[in-house]
């Protein structure tokens, strides 16, 4: 697809930080939501890491889409790199409340990249104009 972005589009490291700040905003709404639903009883403690799953899969998604509907072109790379800034988000609190255990970096960002091009496919689709222009109707 080749168009030329409209007028409203940001560059990329504002549609970069917009989506990073969605995408921890997620992760921290996410957080709270799991945690009281294991406090609560309404989810097992041994259940929870599914829900980081989601979780996981989810945010990446929710901050590329909002980097590539900011920036409104290459998407692809866009969504990558939003991806790769929420792996080092990740990383970088991991290690700042767990150590230096890395042994769920590589599964996380697995789940991560997936939701990043699940956004970029999505996105990406050429999506069809409505209406179009006036038609004159012959008589």
């Amino acid at each position: 697809m080749n168009h030329k972005p409209a007028g409203t589009a940001k560059s990329i490291p504002v549609g970069l930080a917009y989506g990073w700040l969605a995408e921890t905003i997620c992760m921290l709404l996410c957080c709270v939501v799991l945690s009281v639903l294991v406090l609560g009883g309404k989810l097992k403690w041994e259940m929870s890491g599914y829900g980081i799953m989601v979780m996981l899969l989810l945010c990446s998604y929710i901050g590329a889409s909002v980097s590539s509907d900011l920036v409104q072109h290459r998407k692809l790379m866009i969504c990558l790199l939003s991806g790769g800034l929420y792996i080092l988000t990740v990383i970088g609190i991991m290690t700042l409340f767990f150590g230096v255990q890395y042994s769920a970096v590589g599964t996380s960002s697995l789940l991560i990249l997936g939701g990043s091009l699940v956004s970029a496919l999505v996105h990406s689709a050429e999506k069809k104009k409505r209406g179009g222009g006036r038609r004159k109707r012959k008589l």
